[in-house]
């Protein structure tokens, strides 16, 4: 009796493979709307990291507001891009890019350690045994 039911659920997901293997249709639709949600909620909360980091490091208001619309054409871009997968391909090179930027790394670290998120992002895991340690021994 075991050995169906560890086969059963096996089975089922190579069935459920197979079918997904074989419709490339739905594999590039799931990973579009995967990007899309990716990217809308990335995009709440970069903008305040940058401008934290930006401030950190002692960046004049023009600036500020420069990456303020930045970041709004870009978010134009991902709603968008829920619209018509064309839109997507802009705001996701642009984030590639730009996470890959040593520059920016070191601007979205000093955001980070100024919100006090910094192990949040890097060791979301540690981050949390932290919290539930630190709330049980104060």
């Amino acid at each position: 009796m075991f050995i169906f039911y560890v086969a059963a659920p096996l089975v089922w997901l190579f069935v459920l493979f197979l079918f997904v293997a074989t419709d490339v249709r739905l594999i590039l639709r799931t990973t579009r709307w995967a990007a899309t949600i990716y990217l809308l909620v990335f995009g709440l909360s970069i903008i305040e990291v940058l401008q934290q980091g930006l401030a950190s490091l002692g960046a004049d208001s023009d600036r500020l507001l420069y990456v303020r619309w930045g970041w709004f054409g870009w978010y134009i871009f991902v709603i968008l891009g829920a619209l018509r997968w064309e839109y997507l391909v802009i705001p996701a090179v642009m984030s590639f890019y730009l996470l890959n930027n040593p520059d920016i790394r070191m601007i979205l670290n000093y955001g980070l350690i100024r919100m006090g998120m910094l192990d949040l992002v890097y060791s979301p895991v540690w981050y949390v045994v932290k919290r539930l340690v630190l709330s049980h021994v104060l």
